[in-house]
């Protein structure tokens, strides 16, 4: 009877897959920017504790980025490594975190903060070890502005 029950539950994840997927917003391609959106600030947030290999690499990713209009906050989660030298030498703003209230975890902690000290209109939180193209930012923010009214990015905003 378990095994019965297992494979029901099987075939109906496999079933439901394809109505999940189609649910997720579709990044736009090359359309253009709608009008103003240009010239929304956004505050990319990176919380990193020792991603001195990583962090180069995404750090270049966004310098490369087709929107200019970018805040790139690196926050130092108590880093025993290079993370802040390597940051600050992309002249970003760094800002190191010593100590968290009890009951946070060191990532939250770090977006939290990184959220308070951002400046942008539109928050985008990045792990230090991912990539991005150089039209990811700005995709990113055609889809927000395309779905801006959709449940999606009401629970973004």
């Amino acid at each position: 009877m378990q095994h019965i029950i297992e494979l029901l539950i099987v075939l109906l994840g496999i079933g439901m897959a394809p109505a999940l997927y189609y649910r997720f917003p579709k990044i736009p391609g090359n359309e253009p920017l709608s009008e103003g959106c240009g010239r929304r600030k956004i505050s990319v947030v990176i919380p990193a504790r020792n991603e001195e290999e990583n962090l180069p690499l995404l750090l270049e990713d966004l310098r490369k980025q087709c929107y200019e209009n970018l805040e790139i906050i690196v926050m130092d989660d108590g880093s025993k490594d290079k993370t802040g030298e390597i940051s600050k030498s992309f002249g970003v703003k760094v800002i190191t975190i010593s100590d968290k209230p009890s009951g946070w975890l060191g990532k939250t902690w770090a977006c939290q903060k990184g959220a308070e000290a951002s400046e942008g209109e539109l928050l985008l939180f990045l792990d230090a070890d991912v990539r991005v193209k150089p039209q990811a930012v700005e995709r990113i923010l055609k889809t927000y502005e395309k779905k801006k009214n959709s449940d999606f990015c009401a629970a973004l905003s």
